[in-house]
């Protein structure tokens, strides 16, 4: 299930908000950020794209190929990108992530990136696991949002994915 707020200005004060819909009912939705997310698994040295409901053998390396676009200049905005319960980082210490500018925090079931400054523009990012549990899995949501204007946010849908 997943929570979402929408505020609306009401005498300089502003008021939320909140639904809560199932995961597979969640569609891409943007508000001054938006956000995508595409998989692809490493077949020898090349990427090839994989479709929602994939089956991959265990031990493929996978990654997420993270875009996120902004309108205008933004401060302090968080991006979380949840992973398939069946898939292990290959990056297993949080640090300053040089690749997407931002201070990168690995957790148990997401990566979480979190910038000081986030331009106007479009930023790349990708993030490789390895598929170690057999069973079928459904990733979360990846949200990004600014932390000090909540209005500005953006998900993209989960994703299936069946490990043999």
């Amino acid at each position: 299930l997943i929570d979402r707020f929408q505020s609306f200005p009401v005498n300089n004060e502003r008021l939320t908000t909140i639904f809560t819909l199932p995961l597979d009912e969640v569609r891409s939705a943007s508000n001054g950020l938006s956000i995508t997310r595409r998989w692809e698994i490493k077949k020898g040295e090349a990427w090839q794209p994989l479709a929602d409901g994939s089956t991959v053998d265990a031990g493929a390396t996978l990654r997420q190929v993270i875009t996120i676009s902004a309108d205008r200049d933004l401060d302090f905005v968080s991006v979380k990108a949840s992973r398939p319960a069946g898939l292990e980082p290959l990056t297993a210490l949080s640090g300053y992530d040089w690749e997407s500018g931002a201070y990168h925090a690995v957790r148990d079931a997401s990566d979480e990136y979190f910038y000081r400054k986030f331009p106007k523009g479009k930023l790349t990012f990708t993030v490789e696991g390895r598929a170690m549990r057999i069973g079928t899995f459904r990733s979360g949501l990846v949200r990004a949002q600014s932390q000090y204007a909540p209005e500005y946010n953006a998900f993209a849908p989960s994703f299936t994915l069946t490990v043999k």
